[in-house]
């Protein structure tokens, strides 16, 4: 989308600057929170999620070991 005079171009940011812009964004979001009611499709697939986490915890990863991931496959996309 390009920028508007009301919505700056992001792009000209690094990618590691726009994606702390976005955790800025979603912890502002968090802290006004206001209860937002579940589909009974997202209820159910909440539910199954936290079953699967609950059926296997050592399948979980930390924020850092997603990151790493996130990196490593970003860094596989720019060498094609």
């Amino acid at each position: 989308m390009p920028p508007t005079p009301t919505q700056p171009d992001f792009t000209k940011l690094s990618v590691p600057d726009r994606i702390k812009l976005i955790g800025n964004i979603w912890d502002s979001i968090v802290e006004q929170a206001v209860p937002v009611r579940l589909t009974a499709a997202q209820a159910k697939e909440l539910r199954r999620r936290e079953l699967e986490a609950q059926a296997d915890p050592d399948a979980e990863k930390t924020s850092d070991e997603v990151d790493r991931i996130a990196a490593k496959h970003l860094a596989r996309g720019r060498r094609k």
